[in-house]
């Protein structure tokens, strides 16, 4: 028999024809047995990834929201840098000839108490 009449003539065309190089040997090829493990990784990872999104958004709100203190300045500590001005999120820290705190302004973050360089800043009860 002839090309095109039937047979083993016509194998050629159902043969698939592959054109990529093969993988390097520490990658699966697809359908081996570490693909279905490296997919459960990834899948694994996004999960996680997304948990961590998640966490950080909320730490973020509970960080903004008032914690019933506010940043109490001791004048005696105060060096007047101005690191704690600049740190305040919502400016809640002013300095003229002193630091004052506006408490209505201050949500007690603390972000202040950790800058501070010479320890002058604590939180401390809304006075009432």
């Amino acid at each position: 028999m002839g090309r095109g009449q039937g047979g083993q003539g016509r194998r050629w065309m159902q043969e698939p024809i592959n054109d990529r190089p093969s993988p390097p040997p520490s990658v699966s090829p697809p359908g081996s047995p570490g693909t279905g493990e490296l997919e459960g990784l990834r899948q694994q990872a996004d999960a996680l990834e997304r948990e961590l999104t998640s966490l950080r958004s909320r730490m973020a709100e509970l960080d903004a929201q008032p914690s019933g203190q506010i940043a109490i300045i001791d004048e005696a500590l105060c060096t007047l840098c101005g690191v704690c001005v600049s740190v305040c999120p919502t400016g809640a820290i002013t300095m003229e000839d002193a630091v004052r705190v506006d408490p209505p302004k201050c949500t007690g973050c603390a972000i202040c108490v950790r800058e501070c360089p010479s320890e002058a800043i604590h939180l401390g009860p809304v006075a009432s």
